[in-house]
């Protein structure tokens, strides 16, 4: 492993030199992240190594429901090589805390969203298949797993609720008992933005309604980078630092430092490489704060690294949603009001984004790239007994595109017209930009007609009676769709930090708060720097994933690297610029003297 002091962007960005104009942007370049990942020098979690560490395996529910009446661990901590054996009830005593969620959202009858605890460890009961209730902690990790099987939990299975529409049941079994009344159930938050009344009453005016029943089933995002792990304590000073592979080091350090029970500015999150993310990683997770206290426990680093097994059982799953919807038209088949019902399940504890993404995310869009001025858009946000639910490839808003796409297509088949002929009738055209939609989103520019007419050019639609003709000649069938699609600029987090430095050389340092995660951010960012500067990209290196160096940031994820950080990097490079000249008037100023 490098050490802080070798540990530099220099040493994490070694591509030779490139000679060339000084316009960069558009041109296509040798990545400058490749060099190095291709010679099998990136450095993911697993290439980690800290000297004297240990090694981590949890002990995880196979109920998705269950008491948890006793745990003994006799067996395990007999077994060669173990160190330790911590259950629930250790992490309680030692002061642990739940993982964090973002409360914005509340349930229907006014009251605040439901706070599910999320410890490191469960404690007295098991709400998933996968909850972790104990870890062990042994010099190796074969001898780690071995004892593991060795901690018997005594378990009393109790009545689960796997199913979306199941779970919004009265009778159906409680998630989280305590925290709720009958009439409120298994509703963790709920989300509603809109008119119901003048949406109701465009409905009762309606010449044509069209009603459909969306499924977005669960996913998972399995990147190419199993997840893990590794803890570090440093007695004298009481610090923490964790490695792991997360799109967004301060997210993650919060969230381990509220889990640990201690101020952020004692835990240092560092990631140098990551090997993928689509949204499951923009969070910090319960392993990230148990090894970290494991390592405080046993006095020395404690590493954990998952199997692609264990992965789809601890793994925040992405989607899960089930979606109503209705569209009214009038006489001219324009679009004029439209209703969205929706249930979002959110598994067995809320994740860090697990109630803003089936709510806020997607709704920002709801109405797609379509003029129609009346939604009124309901989330449900339901727990069951499965793994928790957060971000994934698109956080929301994919679901809320398919849904709007798929209403408008079986629109057009029930008024049998052309689907791109009712799309065209019912975009936002350009003369009403900057257009603010049903739910107060700002849609600044975009000529929506001009790119169906110029995608349609390009696929020939309307010789496409013609091929379907000769193909039902050979006996095969042919089809077509086509849809549309918006995007949020800078979604998430809207700003953004960097750090500049010139060195004597010319050669320039930026440290930024996005992460890299196989974009070509280094490549990109250089480039924009370049540009500005009039310098080679060769010249420019990046430098993330450490909270020790990193200021602030928001990471990476809903598209906002390039939007934000790159703006960012652009703003730095002009300031860069402005003080150098600064320098330069001081510099003459004194030699006038």
């Amino acid at each position: 492993m490098l050490d802080d002091s070798e540990r530099t962007p220099e040493t994490m960005n070694t591509a030779p030199p490139q000679l060339g104009s000084n316009r960069w942007i558009g041109k296509p370049l040798r990545r400058l992240e490749d060099d190095r990942l291709l010679r099998g020098e990136a450095r993911f979690t697993d290439d980690v190594s800290i000297a004297n560490q240990t090694h981590a395996w949890f002990v995880r529910s196979p109920h998705p429901h269950a008491r948890i009446r006793a745990i003994s661990c006799d067996a395990a901590r007999a077994m060669p090589g173990v160190l330790a054996v911590l259950t629930g009830a250790d992490a309680r005593d030692d002061g642990l805390q739940p993982m964090p969620f973002m409360h914005l959202h509340k349930r229907p009858d006014g009251s605040p969203i439901v706070a599910a605890p999320r410890m490191p460890l469960t404690c007295d009961v098991a709400r998933f298949v996968g909850d972790a209730v104990a870890m062990v902690i042994a010099e190796s990790r074969n001898a780690a797993k071995d004892a593991a099987e060795l901690v018997d939990v005594d378990y009393e299975p109790l009545p689960a609720v796997v199913d979306l529409e199941d779970a919004g049941r009265s009778d159906a079994p409680r998630v989280w008992t305590p925290a709720f009344t009958t009439e409120q159930g298994n509703i963790a938050a709920y989300y509603r933005m809109g008119d119901a009344a003048a949406v109701d009453e465009a409905f009762g005016k309606a010449a044509h309604v069209t009603r459909i029943r969306v499924v977005n089933n669960r996913v998972i995002a399995h990147p190419l980078e199993v997840r893990g792990a590794i803890g570090e304590y440093d007695a004298a000073s009481k610090n923490f630092t964790i490695h792991a592979p997360v799109q967004g080091v301060h997210r993650a350090r919060a969230d381990a430092a509220a889990a640990l029970g201690v101020p952020e500015n004692t835990v240092r999150m560092i990631v140098e490489d990551l090997g993928g993310g689509f949204g499951s990683r923009a969070y910090g997770f319960p392993e990230n704060a148990a090894v970290a206290w494991a390592a405080k426990r046993v006095g020395r680093p404690v590493k954990w690294l998952a199997d692609r097994a264990e992965l789809f059982l601890c793994d925040v799953h992405g989607r899960d949603q089930l979606w109503d919807a209705e569209l009214a038209l009038d006489a001219t088949h324009r679009f004029i009001a439209m209703r969205v019902h929706a249930l979002a399940n959110v598994g067995a504890y809320l994740s860090f984004y697990g109630a803003s993404v089936p709510a806020m995310s997607g709704a920002r869009a709801i109405n797609g790239c379509y003029d129609i001025p009346l939604v009124i858009h309901e989330v449900r946000m339901l727990f069951t007994h499965t793994a928790p639910v957060d971000a994934y490839r698109g956080a929301g808003r994919p679901e809320v595109g398919y849904l709007v796409e798929r209403l408008v297509h079986k629109t057009a088949l029930e008024l049998g017209i052309d689907p791109a002929e009712l799309k065209r009738r019912n975009f936002v055209r350009p003369e009403q930009m900057p257009y603010r939609n049903p739910v107060g989103s700002l849609y600044e520019s975009g000529d929506f007609d001009a790119l169906l007419q110029k995608a349609m050019t390009a696929i020939d639609w309307s010789g496409f009676e013609t091929r379907r003709e000769e193909s039902a000649s050979r006996g095969r069938l042919r089809g077509r769709g086509i849809a549309n699609y918006i995007e949020a600029t800078g979604s998430g987090l809207l700003t953004e930090e960097v750090d500049f430095a010139v060195r004597a050389d010319g050669r320039v340092r930026i440290v930024c708060g996005t992460q890299s995660m196989g974009q070509g951010l280094w490549t990109s960012f250089a480039q924009v720097a370049a540009e500005k500067l009039e310098i080679d990209p060769s010249r420019v290196t990046i430098f993330e994933g450490d909270t020790a160096i990193v200021r602030s940031g928001g990471g990476s994820g809903g598209s906002r690297s390039l939007q934000v950080g790159g703006n960012a990097v652009l703003a730095g490079a002009i300031a860069v610029i402005q003080r150098g000249k600064e320098l330069a008037r001081i510099s003459v100023c004194a030699c006038r003297r």
